[in-house]
């Protein structure tokens, strides 16, 4: 990961493109996410991602913290 010291792991249900959507349009610095696992059905995955900076990773938590549903 290189530069990307700050990590987040979400179980979530929610679509990876959401998640993607939110860090293009809210992360000044670099960041990615993985998808770590995926259940049989497709609805829920284990993703991490990780920032280049804190900051933008504390913000992302806040963020998921609020999605509905």
């Amino acid at each position: 990961m290189g530069d990307l010291g700050y990590g987040v792991n979400v179980n979530t249900s929610k679509s990876v493109e959401m998640l993607e959507k939110w860090l293009d349009k809210n992360c000044a610095g670099k960041w990615t996410l993985q998808i770590d696992d995926v259940s049989p059905d497709l609805k829920k995955k284990k993703v991490s991602i990780f920032f280049e900076v804190a900051v933008e990773r504390d913000a992302f938590k806040k963020y998921y913290t609020t999605i509905p549903g």
